[in-house]
């Protein structure tokens, strides 16, 4: 007998119109696959940048709402 694991899913979101199986099966894992790697110094600068413009944009979005505010009030 084998080990399976079953995945369902239900959509739209609140509805349950239609659904999705995935079933998958247990595999060994060799010992070469086990060990984590570390993230690149490109992956780690990657993600900073991201993060940097998803800040900006905030502050942007924050400011632009803020100063129209500000002008209706006027």
């Amino acid at each position: 007998a084998e080990d399976y694991c079953t995945l369902l899913t239900c959509a739209p979101y609140g509805i349950n119109t239609h659904r999705l199986l995935v079933r998958g099966s247990r595999i060994r894992a060799e010992e070469s696959t086990l060990a984590v790697e570390e993230p690149s110094a490109t992956d780690k600068t990657d993600s900073s940048f991201r993060l940097s413009l998803i800040i900006a944009q905030t502050l942007l979005a924050y400011l632009l709402v803020t100063l129209l505010n500000k002008r209706k009030k006027l």
